[in-house]
Protein backbone atom coordinates (compact mmCIF):
# COMPACT_ATOMS: atom_id res chain seq x y z
CA UNK A 1 0.00 0.00 0.00
CA UNK A 2 1.44 3.29 -0.84
CA UNK A 3 -0.05 6.15 1.92
CA UNK A 4 0.29 9.90 1.77
CA UNK A 5 1.12 11.07 4.55
CA UNK A 6 1.02 15.08 5.24
CA UNK A 7 1.97 16.12 8.76
CA UNK A 8 4.67 18.28 10.80
CA UNK A 9 7.57 15.83 9.79
CA UNK A 10 10.99 16.87 11.22
CA UNK A 11 9.90 19.09 13.82
CA UNK A 12 11.55 16.92 16.88
CA UNK A 13 9.92 16.94 20.09
CA UNK A 14 8.23 13.23 20.57
CA UNK A 15 8.62 12.91 16.52
CA UNK A 16 5.35 10.78 16.55
CA UNK A 17 5.53 11.75 12.87
CA UNK A 18 8.45 9.86 11.89
CA UNK A 19 7.36 6.70 14.70
CA UNK A 20 4.33 6.37 12.47
CA UNK A 21 6.27 6.52 9.44
CA UNK A 22 8.84 3.77 10.63
CA UNK A 23 5.78 1.90 12.02
CA UNK A 24 4.37 2.08 8.11
CA UNK A 25 7.28 1.27 6.18
CA UNK A 26 7.47 -1.60 8.93
CA UNK A 27 4.17 -3.27 7.84
CA UNK A 28 5.52 -3.39 4.27
CA UNK A 29 4.12 0.15 2.75
CA UNK A 30 5.81 2.24 1.04
CA UNK A 31 5.35 6.08 2.77
CA UNK A 32 5.07 9.26 0.97
CA UNK A 33 5.76 12.39 2.89
CA UNK A 34 4.28 16.20 2.75
CA UNK A 35 4.59 18.39 5.32
CA UNK A 36 1.30 20.24 6.29
CA UNK A 37 2.66 23.69 5.06
CA UNK A 38 3.46 22.36 1.38
CA UNK A 39 0.13 20.77 1.16
CA UNK A 40 -0.34 21.15 -2.50
CA UNK A 41 2.79 18.54 -3.45
CA UNK A 42 0.55 16.48 -2.59
CA UNK A 43 -1.74 17.31 -5.52
CA UNK A 44 -0.90 14.58 -8.58
CA UNK A 45 0.23 11.76 -6.01
CA UNK A 46 -1.60 8.92 -6.72
CA UNK A 47 -1.58 6.94 -3.19
CA UNK A 48 -4.12 4.20 -1.45
CA UNK A 49 -4.16 6.23 1.43
CA UNK A 50 -4.15 9.78 2.86
CA UNK A 51 -3.19 9.79 6.48
CA UNK A 52 -3.23 13.72 8.39
CA UNK A 53 -3.68 14.74 11.69
CA UNK A 54 -3.99 18.62 12.05
CA UNK A 55 -3.89 19.21 8.61
CA UNK A 56 -6.97 21.99 7.45
CA UNK A 57 -7.15 22.94 3.70
CA UNK A 58 -10.21 21.33 2.51
CA UNK A 59 -9.22 22.85 -0.60
CA UNK A 60 -6.40 20.28 -1.69
CA UNK A 61 -7.91 17.81 0.72
CA UNK A 62 -11.15 17.80 -1.92
CA UNK A 63 -8.72 17.49 -5.17
CA UNK A 64 -7.32 14.29 -3.57
CA UNK A 65 -8.81 11.21 -5.38
CA UNK A 66 -8.08 8.31 -2.50
CA UNK A 67 -9.67 7.74 1.26
CA UNK A 68 -8.59 9.96 3.80
CA UNK A 69 -8.12 10.19 6.94
CA UNK A 70 -7.29 11.93 10.00
CA UNK A 71 -6.00 10.98 13.30
CA UNK A 72 -6.22 13.43 16.06
CA UNK A 73 -3.79 12.55 19.17
CA UNK A 74 -5.12 15.47 21.40
CA UNK A 75 -8.53 16.04 23.58
CA UNK A 76 -11.46 17.77 21.33
CA UNK A 77 -13.27 18.68 24.36
CA UNK A 78 -12.96 18.90 28.29
CA UNK A 79 -15.07 20.08 31.01
CA UNK A 80 -12.78 23.02 32.35
CA UNK A 81 -13.89 26.90 31.68
CA UNK A 82 -10.24 27.89 31.63
CA UNK A 83 -9.91 25.29 28.26
CA UNK A 84 -12.89 27.05 26.54
CA UNK A 85 -11.43 28.59 23.89
CA UNK A 86 -9.18 25.67 23.30
CA UNK A 87 -12.49 23.68 22.89
CA UNK A 88 -13.81 25.94 20.79
CA UNK A 89 -10.79 26.09 18.04
CA UNK A 90 -10.66 22.10 18.51
CA UNK A 91 -14.46 21.45 17.98
CA UNK A 92 -13.95 24.27 14.46
CA UNK A 93 -11.27 21.76 13.05
CA UNK A 94 -13.43 18.47 13.41
CA UNK A 95 -16.92 20.04 12.21
CA UNK A 96 -14.70 21.47 9.33
CA UNK A 97 -12.67 18.57 8.28
CA UNK A 98 -14.89 15.72 9.27
CA UNK A 99 -17.39 15.69 6.22
CA UNK A 100 -14.20 15.33 4.12
CA UNK A 101 -12.47 11.86 5.28
CA UNK A 102 -13.50 8.65 5.42
CA UNK A 103 -12.60 8.14 8.94
CA UNK A 104 -11.51 10.20 11.73
CA UNK A 105 -9.34 8.27 14.55
CA UNK A 106 -9.18 10.16 17.73
CA UNK A 107 -7.74 9.44 21.12
CA UNK A 108 -10.89 11.61 22.55
CA UNK A 109 -13.01 8.80 23.05
CA UNK A 110 -15.49 10.70 25.54
CA UNK A 111 -15.74 13.15 22.79
CA UNK A 112 -16.12 10.25 19.93
CA UNK A 113 -18.80 9.03 22.02
CA UNK A 114 -21.37 12.32 22.41
CA UNK A 115 -20.67 13.23 18.45
CA UNK A 116 -20.50 9.63 16.82
CA UNK A 117 -24.19 10.55 15.45
CA UNK A 118 -23.03 13.92 14.60
CA UNK A 119 -20.39 13.30 12.72
CA UNK A 120 -21.79 10.37 10.63
CA UNK A 121 -20.40 7.45 12.37
CA UNK A 122 -16.93 8.39 11.02
CA UNK A 123 -15.15 8.38 14.29
CA UNK A 124 -12.92 5.20 15.39
CA UNK A 125 -11.40 5.60 18.70
CA UNK A 126 -7.85 4.69 18.42
CA UNK A 127 -4.73 5.14 21.29
CA UNK A 128 -1.28 6.39 19.94
CA UNK A 129 1.48 4.43 21.13
CA UNK A 130 5.16 3.54 21.71
CA UNK A 131 7.85 4.78 19.49
CA UNK A 132 9.23 1.28 18.67
CA UNK A 133 13.03 2.85 17.53
CA UNK A 134 13.25 3.72 20.83
CA UNK A 135 11.74 1.24 23.30
CA UNK A 136 13.84 -0.56 25.98
CA UNK A 137 15.18 -0.30 29.22
CA UNK A 138 17.99 1.56 30.54
CA UNK A 139 19.61 1.38 33.46
CA UNK A 140 21.28 3.91 35.77
CA UNK A 141 21.32 5.09 39.35
CA UNK A 142 18.00 6.39 40.66
CA UNK A 143 18.31 9.80 41.23
CA UNK A 144 14.85 10.99 41.03
CA UNK A 145 11.97 9.59 43.47
CA UNK A 146 9.18 10.88 42.03
CA UNK A 147 9.02 12.31 37.98
CA UNK A 148 6.30 13.44 35.98
CA UNK A 149 6.70 15.62 32.35
CA UNK A 150 3.42 17.44 30.67
CA UNK A 151 3.04 20.71 30.72
CA UNK A 152 0.33 21.88 33.12
CA UNK A 153 -1.71 24.02 30.70
CA UNK A 154 -4.26 20.52 30.71
CA UNK A 155 -6.75 22.12 32.61
CA UNK A 156 -6.86 23.53 36.45
CA UNK A 157 -7.22 19.82 38.23
CA UNK A 158 -3.82 19.58 36.50
CA UNK A 159 -3.00 22.53 37.94
CA UNK A 160 -3.55 22.17 41.41
CA UNK A 161 -2.75 18.18 41.56
CA UNK A 162 1.32 19.65 40.54
CA UNK A 163 0.83 21.65 43.37
CA UNK A 164 -0.46 19.65 45.40
CA UNK A 165 2.28 16.61 44.64
CA UNK A 166 4.86 19.63 44.83
CA UNK A 167 3.68 20.53 48.38
CA UNK A 168 3.68 17.25 49.35
CA UNK A 169 7.24 16.01 48.57
CA UNK A 170 9.23 18.78 47.76
CA UNK A 171 12.67 18.68 45.92
CA UNK A 172 11.46 14.62 45.29
CA UNK A 173 9.33 15.31 42.82
CA UNK A 174 10.79 16.15 39.91
CA UNK A 175 8.56 18.09 36.84
CA UNK A 176 9.96 18.94 33.84
CA UNK A 177 7.40 20.63 31.43
CA UNK A 178 9.54 21.22 28.42
CA UNK A 179 12.15 19.34 26.33
CA UNK A 180 12.38 15.60 27.61
CA UNK A 181 11.91 13.59 24.65
CA UNK A 182 13.51 10.25 23.35
CA UNK A 183 16.74 9.27 24.41
CA UNK A 184 16.55 11.94 26.99
CA UNK A 185 13.31 10.99 28.25
CA UNK A 186 14.78 7.32 28.19
CA UNK A 187 17.98 8.05 30.32
CA UNK A 188 16.19 10.19 32.86
CA UNK A 189 13.05 7.24 33.37
CA UNK A 190 16.48 4.93 34.26
CA UNK A 191 17.04 7.21 36.89
CA UNK A 192 13.75 7.42 38.18
CA UNK A 193 11.73 5.01 40.94
CA UNK A 194 8.52 5.83 40.42
CA UNK A 195 6.81 8.14 37.34
CA UNK A 196 3.57 9.35 38.06
CA UNK A 197 0.73 9.94 35.57
CA UNK A 198 -1.54 13.19 36.40
CA UNK A 199 -4.95 13.06 38.04
CA UNK A 200 -6.62 14.95 34.77
CA UNK A 201 -7.14 14.90 32.07
CA UNK A 202 -8.33 10.99 32.38
CA UNK A 203 -11.33 9.59 32.02
CA UNK A 204 -12.37 5.79 31.11
CA UNK A 205 -12.35 6.49 27.24
CA UNK A 206 -9.00 8.86 27.51
CA UNK A 207 -5.76 9.26 29.23
CA UNK A 208 -2.55 10.68 27.47
CA UNK A 209 0.50 8.71 25.13
CA UNK A 210 2.65 9.73 28.33
CA UNK A 211 1.69 5.73 29.79
CA UNK A 212 2.41 4.41 26.12
CA UNK A 213 6.26 6.06 26.44
CA UNK A 214 6.81 5.47 29.93
CA UNK A 215 6.44 2.39 30.10
CA UNK A 216 7.96 1.45 26.60
CA UNK A 217 11.18 2.74 27.78
CA UNK A 218 11.08 0.48 31.04
CA UNK A 219 9.19 2.81 33.52
CA UNK A 220 7.67 1.87 36.91
CA UNK A 221 4.33 3.81 36.52
CA UNK A 222 1.72 5.14 38.76
CA UNK A 223 -1.27 6.56 37.13
CA UNK A 224 -4.90 7.69 37.92
CA UNK A 225 -7.08 4.90 37.74
CA UNK A 226 -8.99 3.87 33.56
CA UNK A 227 -11.17 1.26 32.89
CA UNK A 228 -10.31 1.81 29.63
CA UNK A 229 -6.52 1.67 30.14
CA UNK A 230 -6.99 -1.56 32.45
CA UNK A 231 -7.88 -3.18 29.10
CA UNK A 232 -4.65 -2.36 27.74
CA UNK A 233 -2.57 -3.74 30.89
CA UNK A 234 -2.95 -5.48 33.64
CA UNK A 235 -3.47 -3.49 36.97
CA UNK A 236 -1.11 -4.27 39.78
CA UNK A 237 0.86 -6.15 37.63
CA UNK A 238 2.23 -4.30 34.95
CA UNK A 239 0.75 -0.79 35.91
CA UNK A 240 -0.26 0.47 39.36
CA UNK A 241 -3.28 3.14 39.45
CA UNK A 242 -4.74 5.16 42.12
CA UNK A 243 -8.30 6.74 42.41
CA UNK A 244 -7.50 9.85 45.26
CA UNK A 245 -4.59 11.53 46.40
CA UNK A 246 -4.28 9.56 49.42
CA UNK A 247 -4.40 6.18 47.73
CA UNK A 248 -1.53 7.83 45.25
CA UNK A 249 0.45 8.36 48.28
CA UNK A 250 -0.03 5.61 50.04
CA UNK A 251 1.37 3.51 46.78
CA UNK A 252 4.36 5.98 46.78
CA UNK A 253 5.18 4.82 49.56
CA UNK A 254 4.44 1.19 49.76
CA UNK A 255 6.63 0.81 46.26
CA UNK A 256 9.79 2.99 47.19
CA UNK A 257 10.20 0.59 49.51
CA UNK A 258 9.52 -2.58 47.54
CA UNK A 259 12.15 -2.61 44.51
CA UNK A 260 11.96 -5.90 43.36
CA UNK A 261 8.50 -5.80 43.04
CA UNK A 262 8.65 -2.29 40.97
CA UNK A 263 11.44 -4.56 38.53
CA UNK A 264 8.63 -6.89 38.20
CA UNK A 265 6.13 -4.63 37.25
CA UNK A 266 7.94 -2.29 34.62
CA UNK A 267 9.39 -5.32 33.08
CA UNK A 268 5.92 -6.47 32.16
CA UNK A 269 5.05 -3.64 31.40
CA UNK A 270 7.55 -3.06 28.51
CA UNK A 271 6.71 -6.70 27.26
CA UNK A 272 2.98 -5.54 27.41
CA UNK A 273 3.96 -2.48 25.42
CA UNK A 274 6.50 -4.34 22.95
CA UNK A 275 3.98 -6.96 22.29
CA UNK A 276 0.53 -4.67 22.01
CA UNK A 277 1.12 -1.13 22.52
CA UNK A 278 3.58 0.11 19.67
CA UNK A 279 2.77 2.39 16.85
CA UNK A 280 3.06 -0.32 14.63
CA UNK A 281 0.25 -2.41 16.53
CA UNK A 282 -1.67 0.99 15.84
CA UNK A 283 -1.36 1.46 12.61
CA UNK A 284 -2.09 -2.12 11.78
CA UNK A 285 -5.49 -1.38 13.26
CA UNK A 286 -5.77 2.41 11.72
CA UNK A 287 -4.99 0.35 8.26
CA UNK A 288 -7.77 -2.69 9.05
CA UNK A 289 -10.24 -0.70 9.81
CA UNK A 290 -9.51 1.66 6.29
CA UNK A 291 -9.65 -1.45 4.13
CA UNK A 292 -13.00 -2.24 5.79
CA UNK A 293 -14.51 1.34 5.23
CA UNK A 294 -13.17 1.59 1.40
Amino acid sequence: MQVLYIAKHNSGGNDDEGAITHALQELGHEVITVSEGSGSDALGIDADLCLFHKWDDVAILNQLKMPKAFWYFDLVDWDDSSLRARNRTRLRWMKNIIPHVDRGFCTDGDWINRYQEEAGGKLVRLSQGADERFVGMRTGDERFDLLFTGITRGGRERRRWVVDMANRYGKRFVHYQRGIYRGKLQKYIAQTTTCLGPSSPVTDRYWSNRVYMYLGFGAFMIHRHSEGLAEHYEIGKELITYKTMDELCEKIDYYHAQPEERKRVKVAALARTQGEHLYRHRCETLLEEMRATT
